[in-house]
């Protein structure tokens, strides 16, 4: 055989040979933080097909994995294809979403993820819920009214699961101290009096950070187990005529976040309506059935914040040099906190903000992450501290070696382990974060007008023009629900009806 003809099958089997070997090491493409932001940028413009579009082929990429992000862009494309209409595929995105969360968390407790912590991306409890919300936004979507209310139940139970199991003990034991305003804050306890913690924060970059955290003195359980699911779960008894469950998730969120006006004016209704002692006696009822006859207006809006990570050079003294890489939340107020207004038959009725995403994520991380990753840090640059002086010991014991072959070769190991020991380095770097979904709620309830018609006036609350919707309602309709859904230049609208 000729060395051109040699040549020629070596070429003509070369592909072949590299298909076998991507068969057999699977090779796969990492999603990672670009992809999101191009993913975020397309959204947040208004070309919500197009981000649809990728979101749905990069979870078709990722279905037969359960590592990395793949839980993320499930999330992802359940959202924006849900916005887009395709509700088919927003509803396999999800429901493979829901099959990781499942298996993660199927242990005693929730398996949370912890911002700042290497691994795979496990969600964060928002992310539970929401995904049972778009689940049944999809459902209604479809006329599936009995599906809604199911799907309504079950995050109920998640949520009641992550109330038993999710939640520290010593944040329970704490949240119920009648002193816990004056307590120290419960995450630094035991290294709070230790003057290397002032000092770690004091030498770094962190310092800011350390001083948001002081100020919150205590952790808030009602912030921190967000009061969307129960919500949802009261909507869902209201359009099943039970009162007596409805208020108990309103007791619920009453206790969760009790100077919620929302939340209070709805409770008070209840009781009224049950004949049963006022939560809040000075509260006023609504002028109408909230169980038939009813519009629930729900406005998705915002962008939920992100994580930033700076690098903060630490010096302590008697310790080793470190580098600490920190995230914290990227954290925006909104400009304006205009509320959502509608109007039929003549009357007006105003909104009530019911949860703010960017809220319950900042208390949660300064409440609970922040000092996990503080102690890790001094942990980190203690034990890295340790393993230098010994590797120092081992150099001055290694150049007492009378061997001048054996006393270079192990000084050489020596000097190697002192330079390695020299610097510590604690990466609690993030980025991941479930992008196009609303970063803050509102909710209003109005009665069905005799005209069957009204119209809502959605605000843009980062200075822009309010956008005004006209709905009319079928003459069968007893109870119904608009969607609204802010992404920046444009407004998504969806209505559901029941006649049941």
């Amino acid at each position: 055989m000729t060395r051109s003809r040699k040549k020629t099958l070596f070429c003509s089997i070369l592909p072949f040979f590299y298909g076998i070997v991507l068969l057999f090491t699977g090779c796969r493409t990492r999603y990672g933080e670009q992809a999101q932001n191009e993913l975020a940028a397309l959204y947040y413009s208004g070309n919500i097909a197009k981000s649809a579009e990728i979101a749905a082929n990069i979870s078709e990429a990722e279905k037969n994995y359960t590592d990395h992000e793949a839980v993320l862009w499930h999330l992802e494309s359940g959202s924006t294809n849900f916005d887009a209409g395709n509700y088919d595929v927003s509803m396999t995105s999800l429901e493979r979403a829901e099959k990781l969360l499942y298996q993660i968390d199927s242990y005693d407790t929730l398996n949370l993820h912890h911002p700042g912590l290497s691994g795979d991306y496990h969600g964060y409890l928002s992310d539970r819920l929401l995904l049972h919300v778009l689940k049944g936004l999809n459902y209604m979507q479809q006329g599936k009214v009995e599906d809604f209310l199911v799907e309504m139940r079950r995050m109920r139970l998640s949520q009641f699961r992550y109330l038993k199991n999710g939640i520290s003990p010593e944040i329970k034991t704490y949240e119920a101290n009648p002193h816990k305003g004056t307590n120290p804050p419960l995450g630094m306890i035991g290294i709070q009096r230790a003057a290397e913690t002032n000092l770690l924060f004091q030498n770094s970059g962190a310092k800011q950070d350390f001083e948001e955290y002081n100020r919150r003195k205590r952790p808030e359980m009602s912030i921190m187990t967000n009061p969307l699911g129960f919500y949802f779960s009261a909507l869902a008894y209201r359009w099943e005529n039970d009162p007596d469950e409805a208020m108990i998730d309103l007791k619920l969120m009453r206790k969760m976040d009790e100077k919620n006006p929302l939340i209070r004016r709805e409770l008070h209704s209840i009781e009224e309506l049950l004949d049963e002692p006022f939560t809040d006696p000075g509260e006023k009822s609504y002028s109408f059935d909230l169980f038939d006859q009813n519009i629930c207006v729900i406005l998705g809006e915002g962008v939920p914040s992100g994580w930033k990570n700076h690098k903060n050079q630490i010096n302590l003294p008697g310790q080793v040099p470190a580098t600490w890489t920190l995230c914290v939340p990227d954290y925006v107020s909104f400009t304006s906190s205009k509320l959502m207004t509608a109007a039929a038959d003549g009357q007006t009725y105003t909104a009530g903000i019911l949860t703010d995403l960017s809220d319950v994520m900042r208390e949660d991380y300064y409440q609970n992450r922040f000092p996990e990753n503080a102690r890790d840090a001094q942990s980190i640059i203690r034990n890295t501290t340790i393993a230098n002086n010994v590797a120092k010991a081992e150099l001055a014991a290694a150049a007492a070696i009378s061997d001048p072959y054996a006393r270079a070769a192990v000084m050489s190991l020596a000097a190697a382990k002192v330079q390695a020991t020299s610097h510590a380095y604690i990466n609690h770097s993030e980025w991941r974060r479930w992008r196009t979904i609303p970063r803050r709620y509102q909710v209003l309830n109005l009665p069905i007008p005799a005209s069957r018609k009204f119209s809502v006036t959605v605000p843009d609350n980062n200075g822009g023009k309010s956008r005004k919707f006209n709905f009319t309602i079928a003459p069968d309709t007893n109870r119904a629900m608009v969607y609204i859904r802010t992404t920046g230049s444009d407004c998504l609208v969806k209505k559901f009806e029941s006649m049941e």
